[in-house]
């Protein structure tokens, strides 16, 4: 499990949320033509092992293959949020689907000190930031950079914005 932890907050979590610290407070990102952002954390461990580590593309069955999931809800949420982040760039859906429904998940803010995810489980919910604490040491050793490949073509635009 420690493997595991150290791996996740490393690869995933810790650089995404760097990521999310650079964006300067105030920030507007439709006025630099970047859409929102928003992190989520998959927190639904499979139905035939409850004690197994939720790890990383473990979501993809409830978005591609639902009957192996044991919960066609969650897979049918989760169809809707992904289909929607590809139609309106907003997982939550159009304006009008956001005045029908509340808009569980958030779009990360600017310069935010407690940026936002959803955490999707068996009750998903808008939670900050877990375990950002964790990052600090990450961000103390010196390995290399964290943004290569596109998410420079991200933060070049950011930067010259």
């Amino acid at each position: 499990m420690a493997a595991d932890d150290a791996i996740t907050s490393a690869s995933y979590s810790c650089p995404a949320y760097q990521m999310v610290n650079k964006i300067p407070p105030n920030f507007d990102q439709t006025l630099n033509d970047l859409p929102p952002m928003y992190a989520y954390d998959f927190d639904k461990h499979p139905p035939q092992d409850t004690d197994s580590l939720v790890t990383h593309s473990c979501e993809l069955n409830y978005l591609w293959k639902p009957d192996l999931t044991g919960d066609a809800t969650l897979s049918k949420q989760m169809q809707v949020w992904w289909t929607n982040f590809a139609k309106f760039h907003d997982p939550n859906g159009s304006a009008e689907d956001k005045q029908k429904n509340d808009a569980v998940w958030p779009a990360i803010e600017s310069g935010s000190v407690n940026p936002q995810i959803l955490r999707i489980s068996d009750q998903s919910a808008a939670e900050n930031w877990p375990e950002k604490s964790k990052c600090e040491f990450w961000k103390g050793l010196d390995f290399g950079s964290w943004f290569t490949g596109c998410h420079s073509v991200y933060w070049n635009k950011l930067s010259n914005g």
